[in-house]
């Protein structure tokens, strides 16, 4: 059994996000979504308010950033486990099909 185009661009991209290791994928996206959806869900709810920085000197704030960014680590070690799981699943075909190829 052979891979198909997306599977094969798969194993490219995940083998580098192995190389940088399981805690700096999880680190790094966990806390870019937890910091993006604070912070959009902040400018939203007080959207034609005046005093920008105001809005962000909160203590509301600050609970909304510590909760979307666990939620965020979370999300992203799930994801990790996930496409790391479907990786070395495709990488074991990969190797079974050259294998057969020789």
């Amino acid at each position: 059994m052979s891979l198909n185009k997306e599977e094969e661009q798969f194993i490219q991209r995940w083998s580098k996000n192995e190389r940088r290791g399981k805690y700096f994928y999880i680190i790094t996206f966990g806390l870019l979504w937890g910091n993006a959806v604070a912070i959009g869900s902040k400018l939203l709810s007080s959207y034609g308010k005046a005093g920008l920085w105001n809005l962000f000197a909160t203590s509301e704030f600050l609970i909304k950033l510590l909760i979307f960014n666990i939620v965020g680590l979370g999300l992203y070690a799930f994801k990790w486990n996930s496409n790391y799981k479907r990786y070395k699943q495709l990488k074991s075909i990969q190797e079974e099909s050259m294998a057969v190829q020789q």
